[in-house]
């Protein structure tokens, strides 16, 4: 009898694995993930061209990635072409909390054109790091993030008990990626829905 209750309890737990897929056992409780992936290729500038996205949101912290085809140990900041405040670069991820289809609010990292002289740098010492809650065309800043590059990943972390804004971020929110950089000549982008 109990070799008959545990053969059962195996069977649902196999079937449990069947049904759910490995990937609900390695994803931690309270996370949901959304994933997308992008045309490789589909924009000229490597390290704006997005691969793949993900976020993965708990009850305490909001983690994004977004995957370029290639990201470079250093780019030139403040292009003398580029105009004084406007965005030169910019990678983020962007959420529809109230499903309307337009942003709510966007994690990001970017740099504007801050009026010094031409540089080069690293991405993640020219880039202010930030959660805009999004309004028509501009954003009113919220909080800073955390950031990191891993390989070519971009890695954004907001912790949700910076602001209260943050709540209004769940696994209901549809996330879209994009990328931006402007060279003071053209401007490039790239955008995954």
């Amino acid at each position: 009898m109990l070799k008959q209750k545990l053969c059962i309890v195996i069977v649902i737990g196999i079937l449990l694995v069947i049904s759910l897929g490995c990937s609900g056992f390695l994803t931690p409780i309270g996370w949901k993930a959304q994933e997308k992936k992008d045309e490789v290729g589909d924009v000229e500038i490597d390290f704006i061209d997005i691969e793949e996205g993900s976020v993965e949101i708990s009850h305490s912290i909001i983690s994004c990635k977004i995957t370029l085809r290639n990201i470079p140990q250093q780019l030139k900041f403040n292009n003398p072409k580029v105009g004084i405040n406007s965005l030169e670069y910019s990678w983020g991820v962007e959420f529809d909390v109230n499903k309307d289809g337009s942003a709510d609010y966007g994690l990001s990292i970017s740099h504007f054109h801050d009026g010094g002289p031409e540089k080069i740098g690293d991405i993640l010492s020219n880039t202010q790091k930030n959660v805009w809650k999004i309004v028509g065309h501009s954003g009113t800043f919220v909080t800073s993030i955390d950031a990191s590059i891993e390989g070519n990943t971009i890695v954004l972390k907001a912790e949700k008990s910076k602001s209260p804004d943050l709540a209004n971020i769940t696994d209901k929110s549809k996330a879209s990626f994009h990328t931006w950089y402007n060279n003071g000549g053209s401007r490039y982008s790239d955008e995954l829905r």
